[in-house]
């Protein structure tokens, strides 16, 4: 899911088409697009377009669902957020325990890795344009919070030890921008984390 503006989100569906929701009017719009197969869950819109990653890079599309064009990349975005500062598109690379960040166009920007940054989950950006990573460490089942500079030039732990290893799901997380706070979701629980 992304927001779209104030009033609209987007959810990429499981086939492969985006539902277009008015949370005022109640009211959802199919974008129904079959040119994407195989496509992940990470999905972001950009300025009326809507950026699906899949096996081979991402795929962009209009409002109407036509392709516009492919982005082919080294790796395979398992999750990406984009910053409207900066016009930066953040992904990570799962397979490699790597955050990378590149430009609407795919050029690369820079790679990040950090030895506590492991098992990438989501990330999201905060208010001066930090990523943050949810990661869990190979030792045991807790996950943590990695925030990197919006350069990719260095990274602290900022929250640790949120035990949530009994899940069924992938933890979400995401950046309340109004009230500074982390929010991690979780099955039927969302663990807010705000800044002393």
């Amino acid at each position: 899911m992304d927001v779209v503006d104030k009033n609209t989100v987007s959810v990429l569906m499981k086939n492969d088409s985006v539902a277009i929701v008015d949370i005022q009017q109640n009211h959802v719009q199919y974008i129904r697009n079959n040119a994407i197969p195989n496509s992940s869950n990470a999905f972001i819109y950009i300025e009326n377009e809507f950026y699906i990653s899949d096996k081979y890079g991402i795929v962009v599309i209009d409002m109407s669902g036509s392709v516009k064009r492919r982005i082919t990349l080294s790796f395979t975005p398992c999750d990406m957020c984009y910053d409207v500062d900066s016009q930066r598109i953040y992904c990570i690379d799962s397979e490699h325990s790597q955050l990378i960040c590149i430009d609407r166009d795919g050029n690369d920007i820079f790679t990040f890795t950090d030895p506590n940054m492991t098992n990438l989950t989501d990330l999201t950006i905060d208010n001066e344009g930090n990523v943050l990573v949810l990661c869990e460490p190979e030792v045991d089942n807790s996950k943590h919070v990695i925030k990197v500079d919006s350069n990719g030039e260095k990274s602290e732990e900022v929250i640790t030890n949120i035990n949530i290893s009994t899940s069924l799901h992938c933890p979400r997380i995401c950046y309340d921008h109004s009230t500074n706070s982390v929010v991690i979701g979780l099955d039927d629980k969302v663990y807010i984390y705000k800044k002393k």
